[in-house]
């Protein structure tokens, strides 16, 4: 009896190889754009609401707060301390605090995206509540 064994030619191995490699790629595009998604579904989810605990605090208060830390430590009225609208301070999900912006009577609260820096597409894309909020009224 003669035992013949079949081995692998290296073309055989290198087309595989790059299957691989070709079916590793395309998972892992995949779940970075899952992730991208999902801390920017996060962002706008914390902006809403940012913007209630806004609000309470203005049919409380009768005014804006100062900044969002305001909503941590609310004003005493009286000797009456009234418990915080937040539990903790507000971080977007690219690890920096969210900013807050007074325009007279109303206010605007943003993230910056993942640059950190003003404007951007995709994963940079800035998010702003006063965007936010027309989206909603447009069905959005």
């Amino acid at each position: 009896m003669s035992s013949t064994r079949r081995r692998f030619t290296l073309i055989e191995l290198m087309v595989v190889i790059s299957i691989i490699g070709l079916l590793a790629t395309i998972v892992s595009v995949s779940v970075i754009d899952s992730l991208i998604g999902a801390r920017q579904k996060v962002a706008k989810a914390e902006i809403r609401t940012l913007a209630d605990a806004v609000k309470l605090f203005k049919m409380e208060y009768h005014r804006l707060p100062r900044n969002l830390d305001e909503l941590l430590d609310p004003p005493v009225i009286g000797n009456r301390r009234r418990a915080p609208l937040l539990e903790s301070a507000p971080i977007d999900p690219w690890d920096r605090p969210y900013l807050f912006e007074r325009k007279g009577a109303s206010y605007d609260i943003s993230t910056l995206g993942a640059s950190g820096e003003p404007g951007g597409e995709g994963e940079e894309t800035d998010f702003r509540w006063s965007e936010l909020k027309r989206s909603r009224t447009r069905g959005g």
